[in-house]
């Protein structure tokens, strides 16, 4: 994890700087389009520092309570969501518009603080997605 961490930091930030590579263009405006891969994401958010799945799941669902996104979109076990599918999920997600990212990135700070505190190995995966989606990181108070 810690890998796959360091990469998506280093190919999101000093490959798009030193290339000049463009933002990715928004093909996606709604919820509807993403909604399996907003699973992936706050799937592997909630799987990444716990083993128990019980705790996984009330942290998914709290994210998904975010965005007011209740049904249609399925929480994953933590075989399922392996890097790969999570890369996958982040490409096509980087195509969404700068309201829905903000939004993912409500969802996963909500994922990652539901039980009151969040962890160096949550708080890293964030950042990863942060960059993969071209968005700040938040602020935590």
């Amino acid at each position: 994890l810690f890998e796959y961490i360091l990469i998506t930091i280093l190919h999101h930030t000093v490959e798009t700087k030193i290339y000049s590579l463009p933002l990715p263009s928004v093909k996606h405006t709604s919820f509807d389009q993403l909604l399996n891969e907003v699973a992936v994401v706050l799937s592997a958010l909630a799987h990444s520092s716990y083993e128990s799945a019980v705790i996984a799941q009330q942290n998914f669902d709290a994210g998904m309570e975010e965005l007011s996104a209740k049904f249609g979109a399925n929480f994953m076990s933590g075989d399922l969501c392996t890097l790969s599918v999570l890369n996958q999920a982040l490409d096509k997600l980087t195509q969404a518009s700068p309201e829905i990212k903000r939004r993912i990135v409500a969802a996963c700070v909500r994922t990652i603080s539901n039980d009151g505190k969040i962890t160096v190995t949550e708080g890293e995966l964030l950042r990863a997605v942060c960059e993969a989606l071209y968005c700040p990181l938040p602020v935590f108070t």
